[in-house]
């Protein structure tokens, strides 16, 4: 995109864009433009033909420039504004000299630019701005110290528009601004910078007084008392004693005590609460009526999706690496998914790989797959200071991850191949439901923040007599349940092929059908140092196939073959394998089932066939399915 396209795509977007030489905008008064129109905007190239970069006035879409150096206490920053705000709006971060960053905002009411200067724990001087009238911040170009595009991440500005930002008053601001300052000192060995011997909070323009006569005379409650707030809490007060004095001055206020003021008056717990970085968790929430519905944005149509995670397992020697390698070509370079199901979205991939050698497995068959090796980023440990390396975890280091990503640019699949080698050393027990989904409950927020597919690799378990797809992957249910999409790579020997069949698909729109494969061979270069011809494999692919995933299984289990199964006997089979280890939500039967294409109604003669009870686990508890006697006193059919 050229800056011009830029420019007018902000301008559509609802935003005031300018052009910079740098982060030097070259227009005389800027600070006090108000309006611009797309012929303008195009004679700015020609005009200003040094300012390549583009920035965009502040006044009525504000930005935190979080101007802080150590990159743990910059992301927690973020994850602040996040959290406070990400339930309003579209949080679009900037990374320009990373880990310093910025977040936009929207507001209908400018207000002074709002600053908190602070002392890192090396001694230098370093800050938290709230910029708005009469400031701008870059959104488009390079920046000028470091040559690298600035990038973005949960959207850009010519994407999202100005309306989609969540918004800000100055009162918000005041108290954002302060809660970085007090994490900043809290969390990260900051201090506060003294002026005149005292600590100088940050944005402290409002007068105490003026507050207070404010809530004496009921004018602009919220604002008044969310400030007032912050002030007390910075002062030392604790938070009851906040909340009683808030109270108080309420209480004689001459305002009317209508309906406005008791909701003011009952909302200043909270209006506490998040003037105090310390307080105890909060319950977040959200109404229904203010998330705008989306569409699953597929990258494989029907099979993957970007935000989501998915998983390939099998025994090994299936191709479950290979698969990978053939999606990252078709994602950097080919373009095409096979067999005609659709065009793949074009971007860059991470790999994450430990258990082939790069140089002369992943590197070759990426090649012979088609990839384009410059839009693959291989990941290898993870530097500590003084030096020492050590393995990538998905328990400690998915900020690092996050980062990689924003750093890549344009990356629409991570994949990692396997799941199980990265869980860190001792850090959690993998047939342990809780543990599992502790892990890739981060995993999952961090695809959707990113808007990327995450795609792992994981090997069956050794219960070879078992023939659904999610009871054979690793240890625990958890694996399977958390991913939103669960293929199984398995031999089809009758046939001399590998499929590829679904597990668990449930937010795809249409049933796809198994995908048989095989492999190819291609040469992909030449060793000099051994005198030898480079060759590796690659998927090739055969076509649709009629046949599910037990079925699929039982062939390769060398069980009787597809055809021998009837319905019923394959779901007393399903149900007998989920319910080996106990009870089972009934939500994740019904949907092993439906992946198994098995109708209620032959699951519901299963379960009566077999004697499975339904029972709660507590009054507001899930329905569970159980193969025990221990709840004779249950009806058998009391939930269907």
């Amino acid at each position: 995109m050229t800056p011009t396209e830029a420019r007018l795509a902000l301008l559509r977007g609802g935003y005031l864009p300018i052009p910079c030489e740098g982060k030097r905008p070259p227009l005389r008064e800027w600070q006090t433009m108000t309006q611009t129109t797309p012929a303008e905007i195009k004679l700015w190239e020609s005009t200003w033909h040094l300012a390549r970069n583009t920035g965009i006035l502040c006044a009525r879409s504000p930005a935190i420039d979080i101007d802080i150096t150590a990159p743990e206490a910059a992301t927690a920053i973020e994850d602040m504004v996040r959290e406070c705000f990400s339930q309003h709006g579209n949080v679009m971060v900037r990374i320009g000299k990373a880990p310093k960053r910025a977040v936009l905002f929207r507001t209908d009411e400018p207000f002074p630019k709002i600053v908190g200067n602070v002392t890192g724990p090396d001694g230098s001087e370093q800050k938290i701005e709230l910029l708005c009238a009469g400031q701008q911040v870059i959104v488009d170009g390079t920046h000028p110290t470091t040559g690298k595009p600035y990038s973005w991440h949960g959207g850009t500005p010519t994407e999202i528009p100005r309306k989609d930002l969540p918004p800000i008053c100055a009162a918000d601001a005041r108290a954002l601004v302060e809660g970085a300052v007090n994490l900043l000192i809290d969390e990260f060995n900051y201090t506060r910078v003294r002026t005149g011997g005292k600590d100088v909070p940050p944005g402290d323009h409002a007068d105490w007084q003026t507050l207070i006569n404010n809530i004496h005379v009921g004018r602009q409650l919220h604002d008044s008392l969310l400030s007032l707030a912050a002030k007390l809490i910075t002062s030392g007060m604790t938070s009851g004693a906040a909340i009683n004095f808030l109270r108080a001055l309420m209480e004689g206020s001459h305002a009317p005590h209508d309906a406005r003021w008791q909701e003011r008056y009952d909302d200043i717990p909270r209006l506490v609460n998040s003037a105090n970085p310390n307080h105890a968790r909060n319950l977040m929430s959200v109404r229904a009526s203010t998330i705008p519905p989306q569409a699953i944005d597929w990258l494989w149509p029907d099979r993957f999706a970007l935000g989501k995670i998915g998983l390939i397992a099998g025994l090994p020697d299936e191709g479950k690496g290979q698969l990978l390698c053939d999606m990252a070509a078709r994602i950097t370079k080919i373009g095409e998914w096979p067999c005609g199901e659709g065009k793949a979205r074009q971007g860059n991939v991470i790999l994450l790989t430990a258990e082939d050698d790069p140089s002369d497995t992943v590197v070759p068959r990426l090649k012979a797959a088609g990839a384009d090796l410059n839009r693959v980023e291989i990941v290898k440990m993870v530097q500590e200071s003084k030096g020492k390396e050590r393995m990538f975890s998905l328990v400690t280091d998915l900020a690092l991850l996050r980062q990689k990503i924003v750093a890549v640019g344009g990356v629409v699949q991570v994949q990692i191949d396997p799941v199980s080698a990265y869980l860190g050393v001792k850090k959690i027990d993998s047939f342990r439901t809780s543990d599992v989904r502790a892990v890739l409950g981060p995993l999952v927020e961090l695809a959707i923040e990113m808007h990327v597919s995450v795609v792992g690799i994981l090997h069956f378990n050794k219960r070879t007599d078992v023939t659904n797809a999610l009871l054979r992957i690793s240890d625990s249910l958890a694996f399977g349940a958390t991913a939103r999409h669960v293929y199984a790579a398995v031999s089809d020997p009758q046939n001399q092929r590998k499929l590829l069949v679904r597990g668990k698909n449930n937010v795809a729109t249409k049933d796809q059908r198994a995908l048989a494969y095989g492999f190819g061979v291609r040469e992909v270069g030449f060793d000099a140092r051994l005198n030898k011809v480079i060759e590796a494999p690659h998927i090739e692919w055969l076509g649709h196939v009629d046949v599910t995933a037990t079925q699929a299984m039982q062939t390769a289990n060398d069980a009787s073959g597809p055809s021998a199964a009837s319905a019923l006997e394959d779901a007393k089979k399903l149900l007998s394998d989920l319910l080996a280890r106990g009870p089972v939500p009934m939500k994740d039967i019904e949907e092993a089932a439906h992946a198994e294409m098995i109708s209620k109604r032959t699951l519901s003669r299963a379960k009566r066939d077999l004697g499975v009870i339904s029972h709660k686990t507590s009054l507001d508890g899930p329905w569970v399915w159980e193969l025990t006697d221990k709840y004779d006193d249950q009806p058998v059919d009391a939930k269907m």
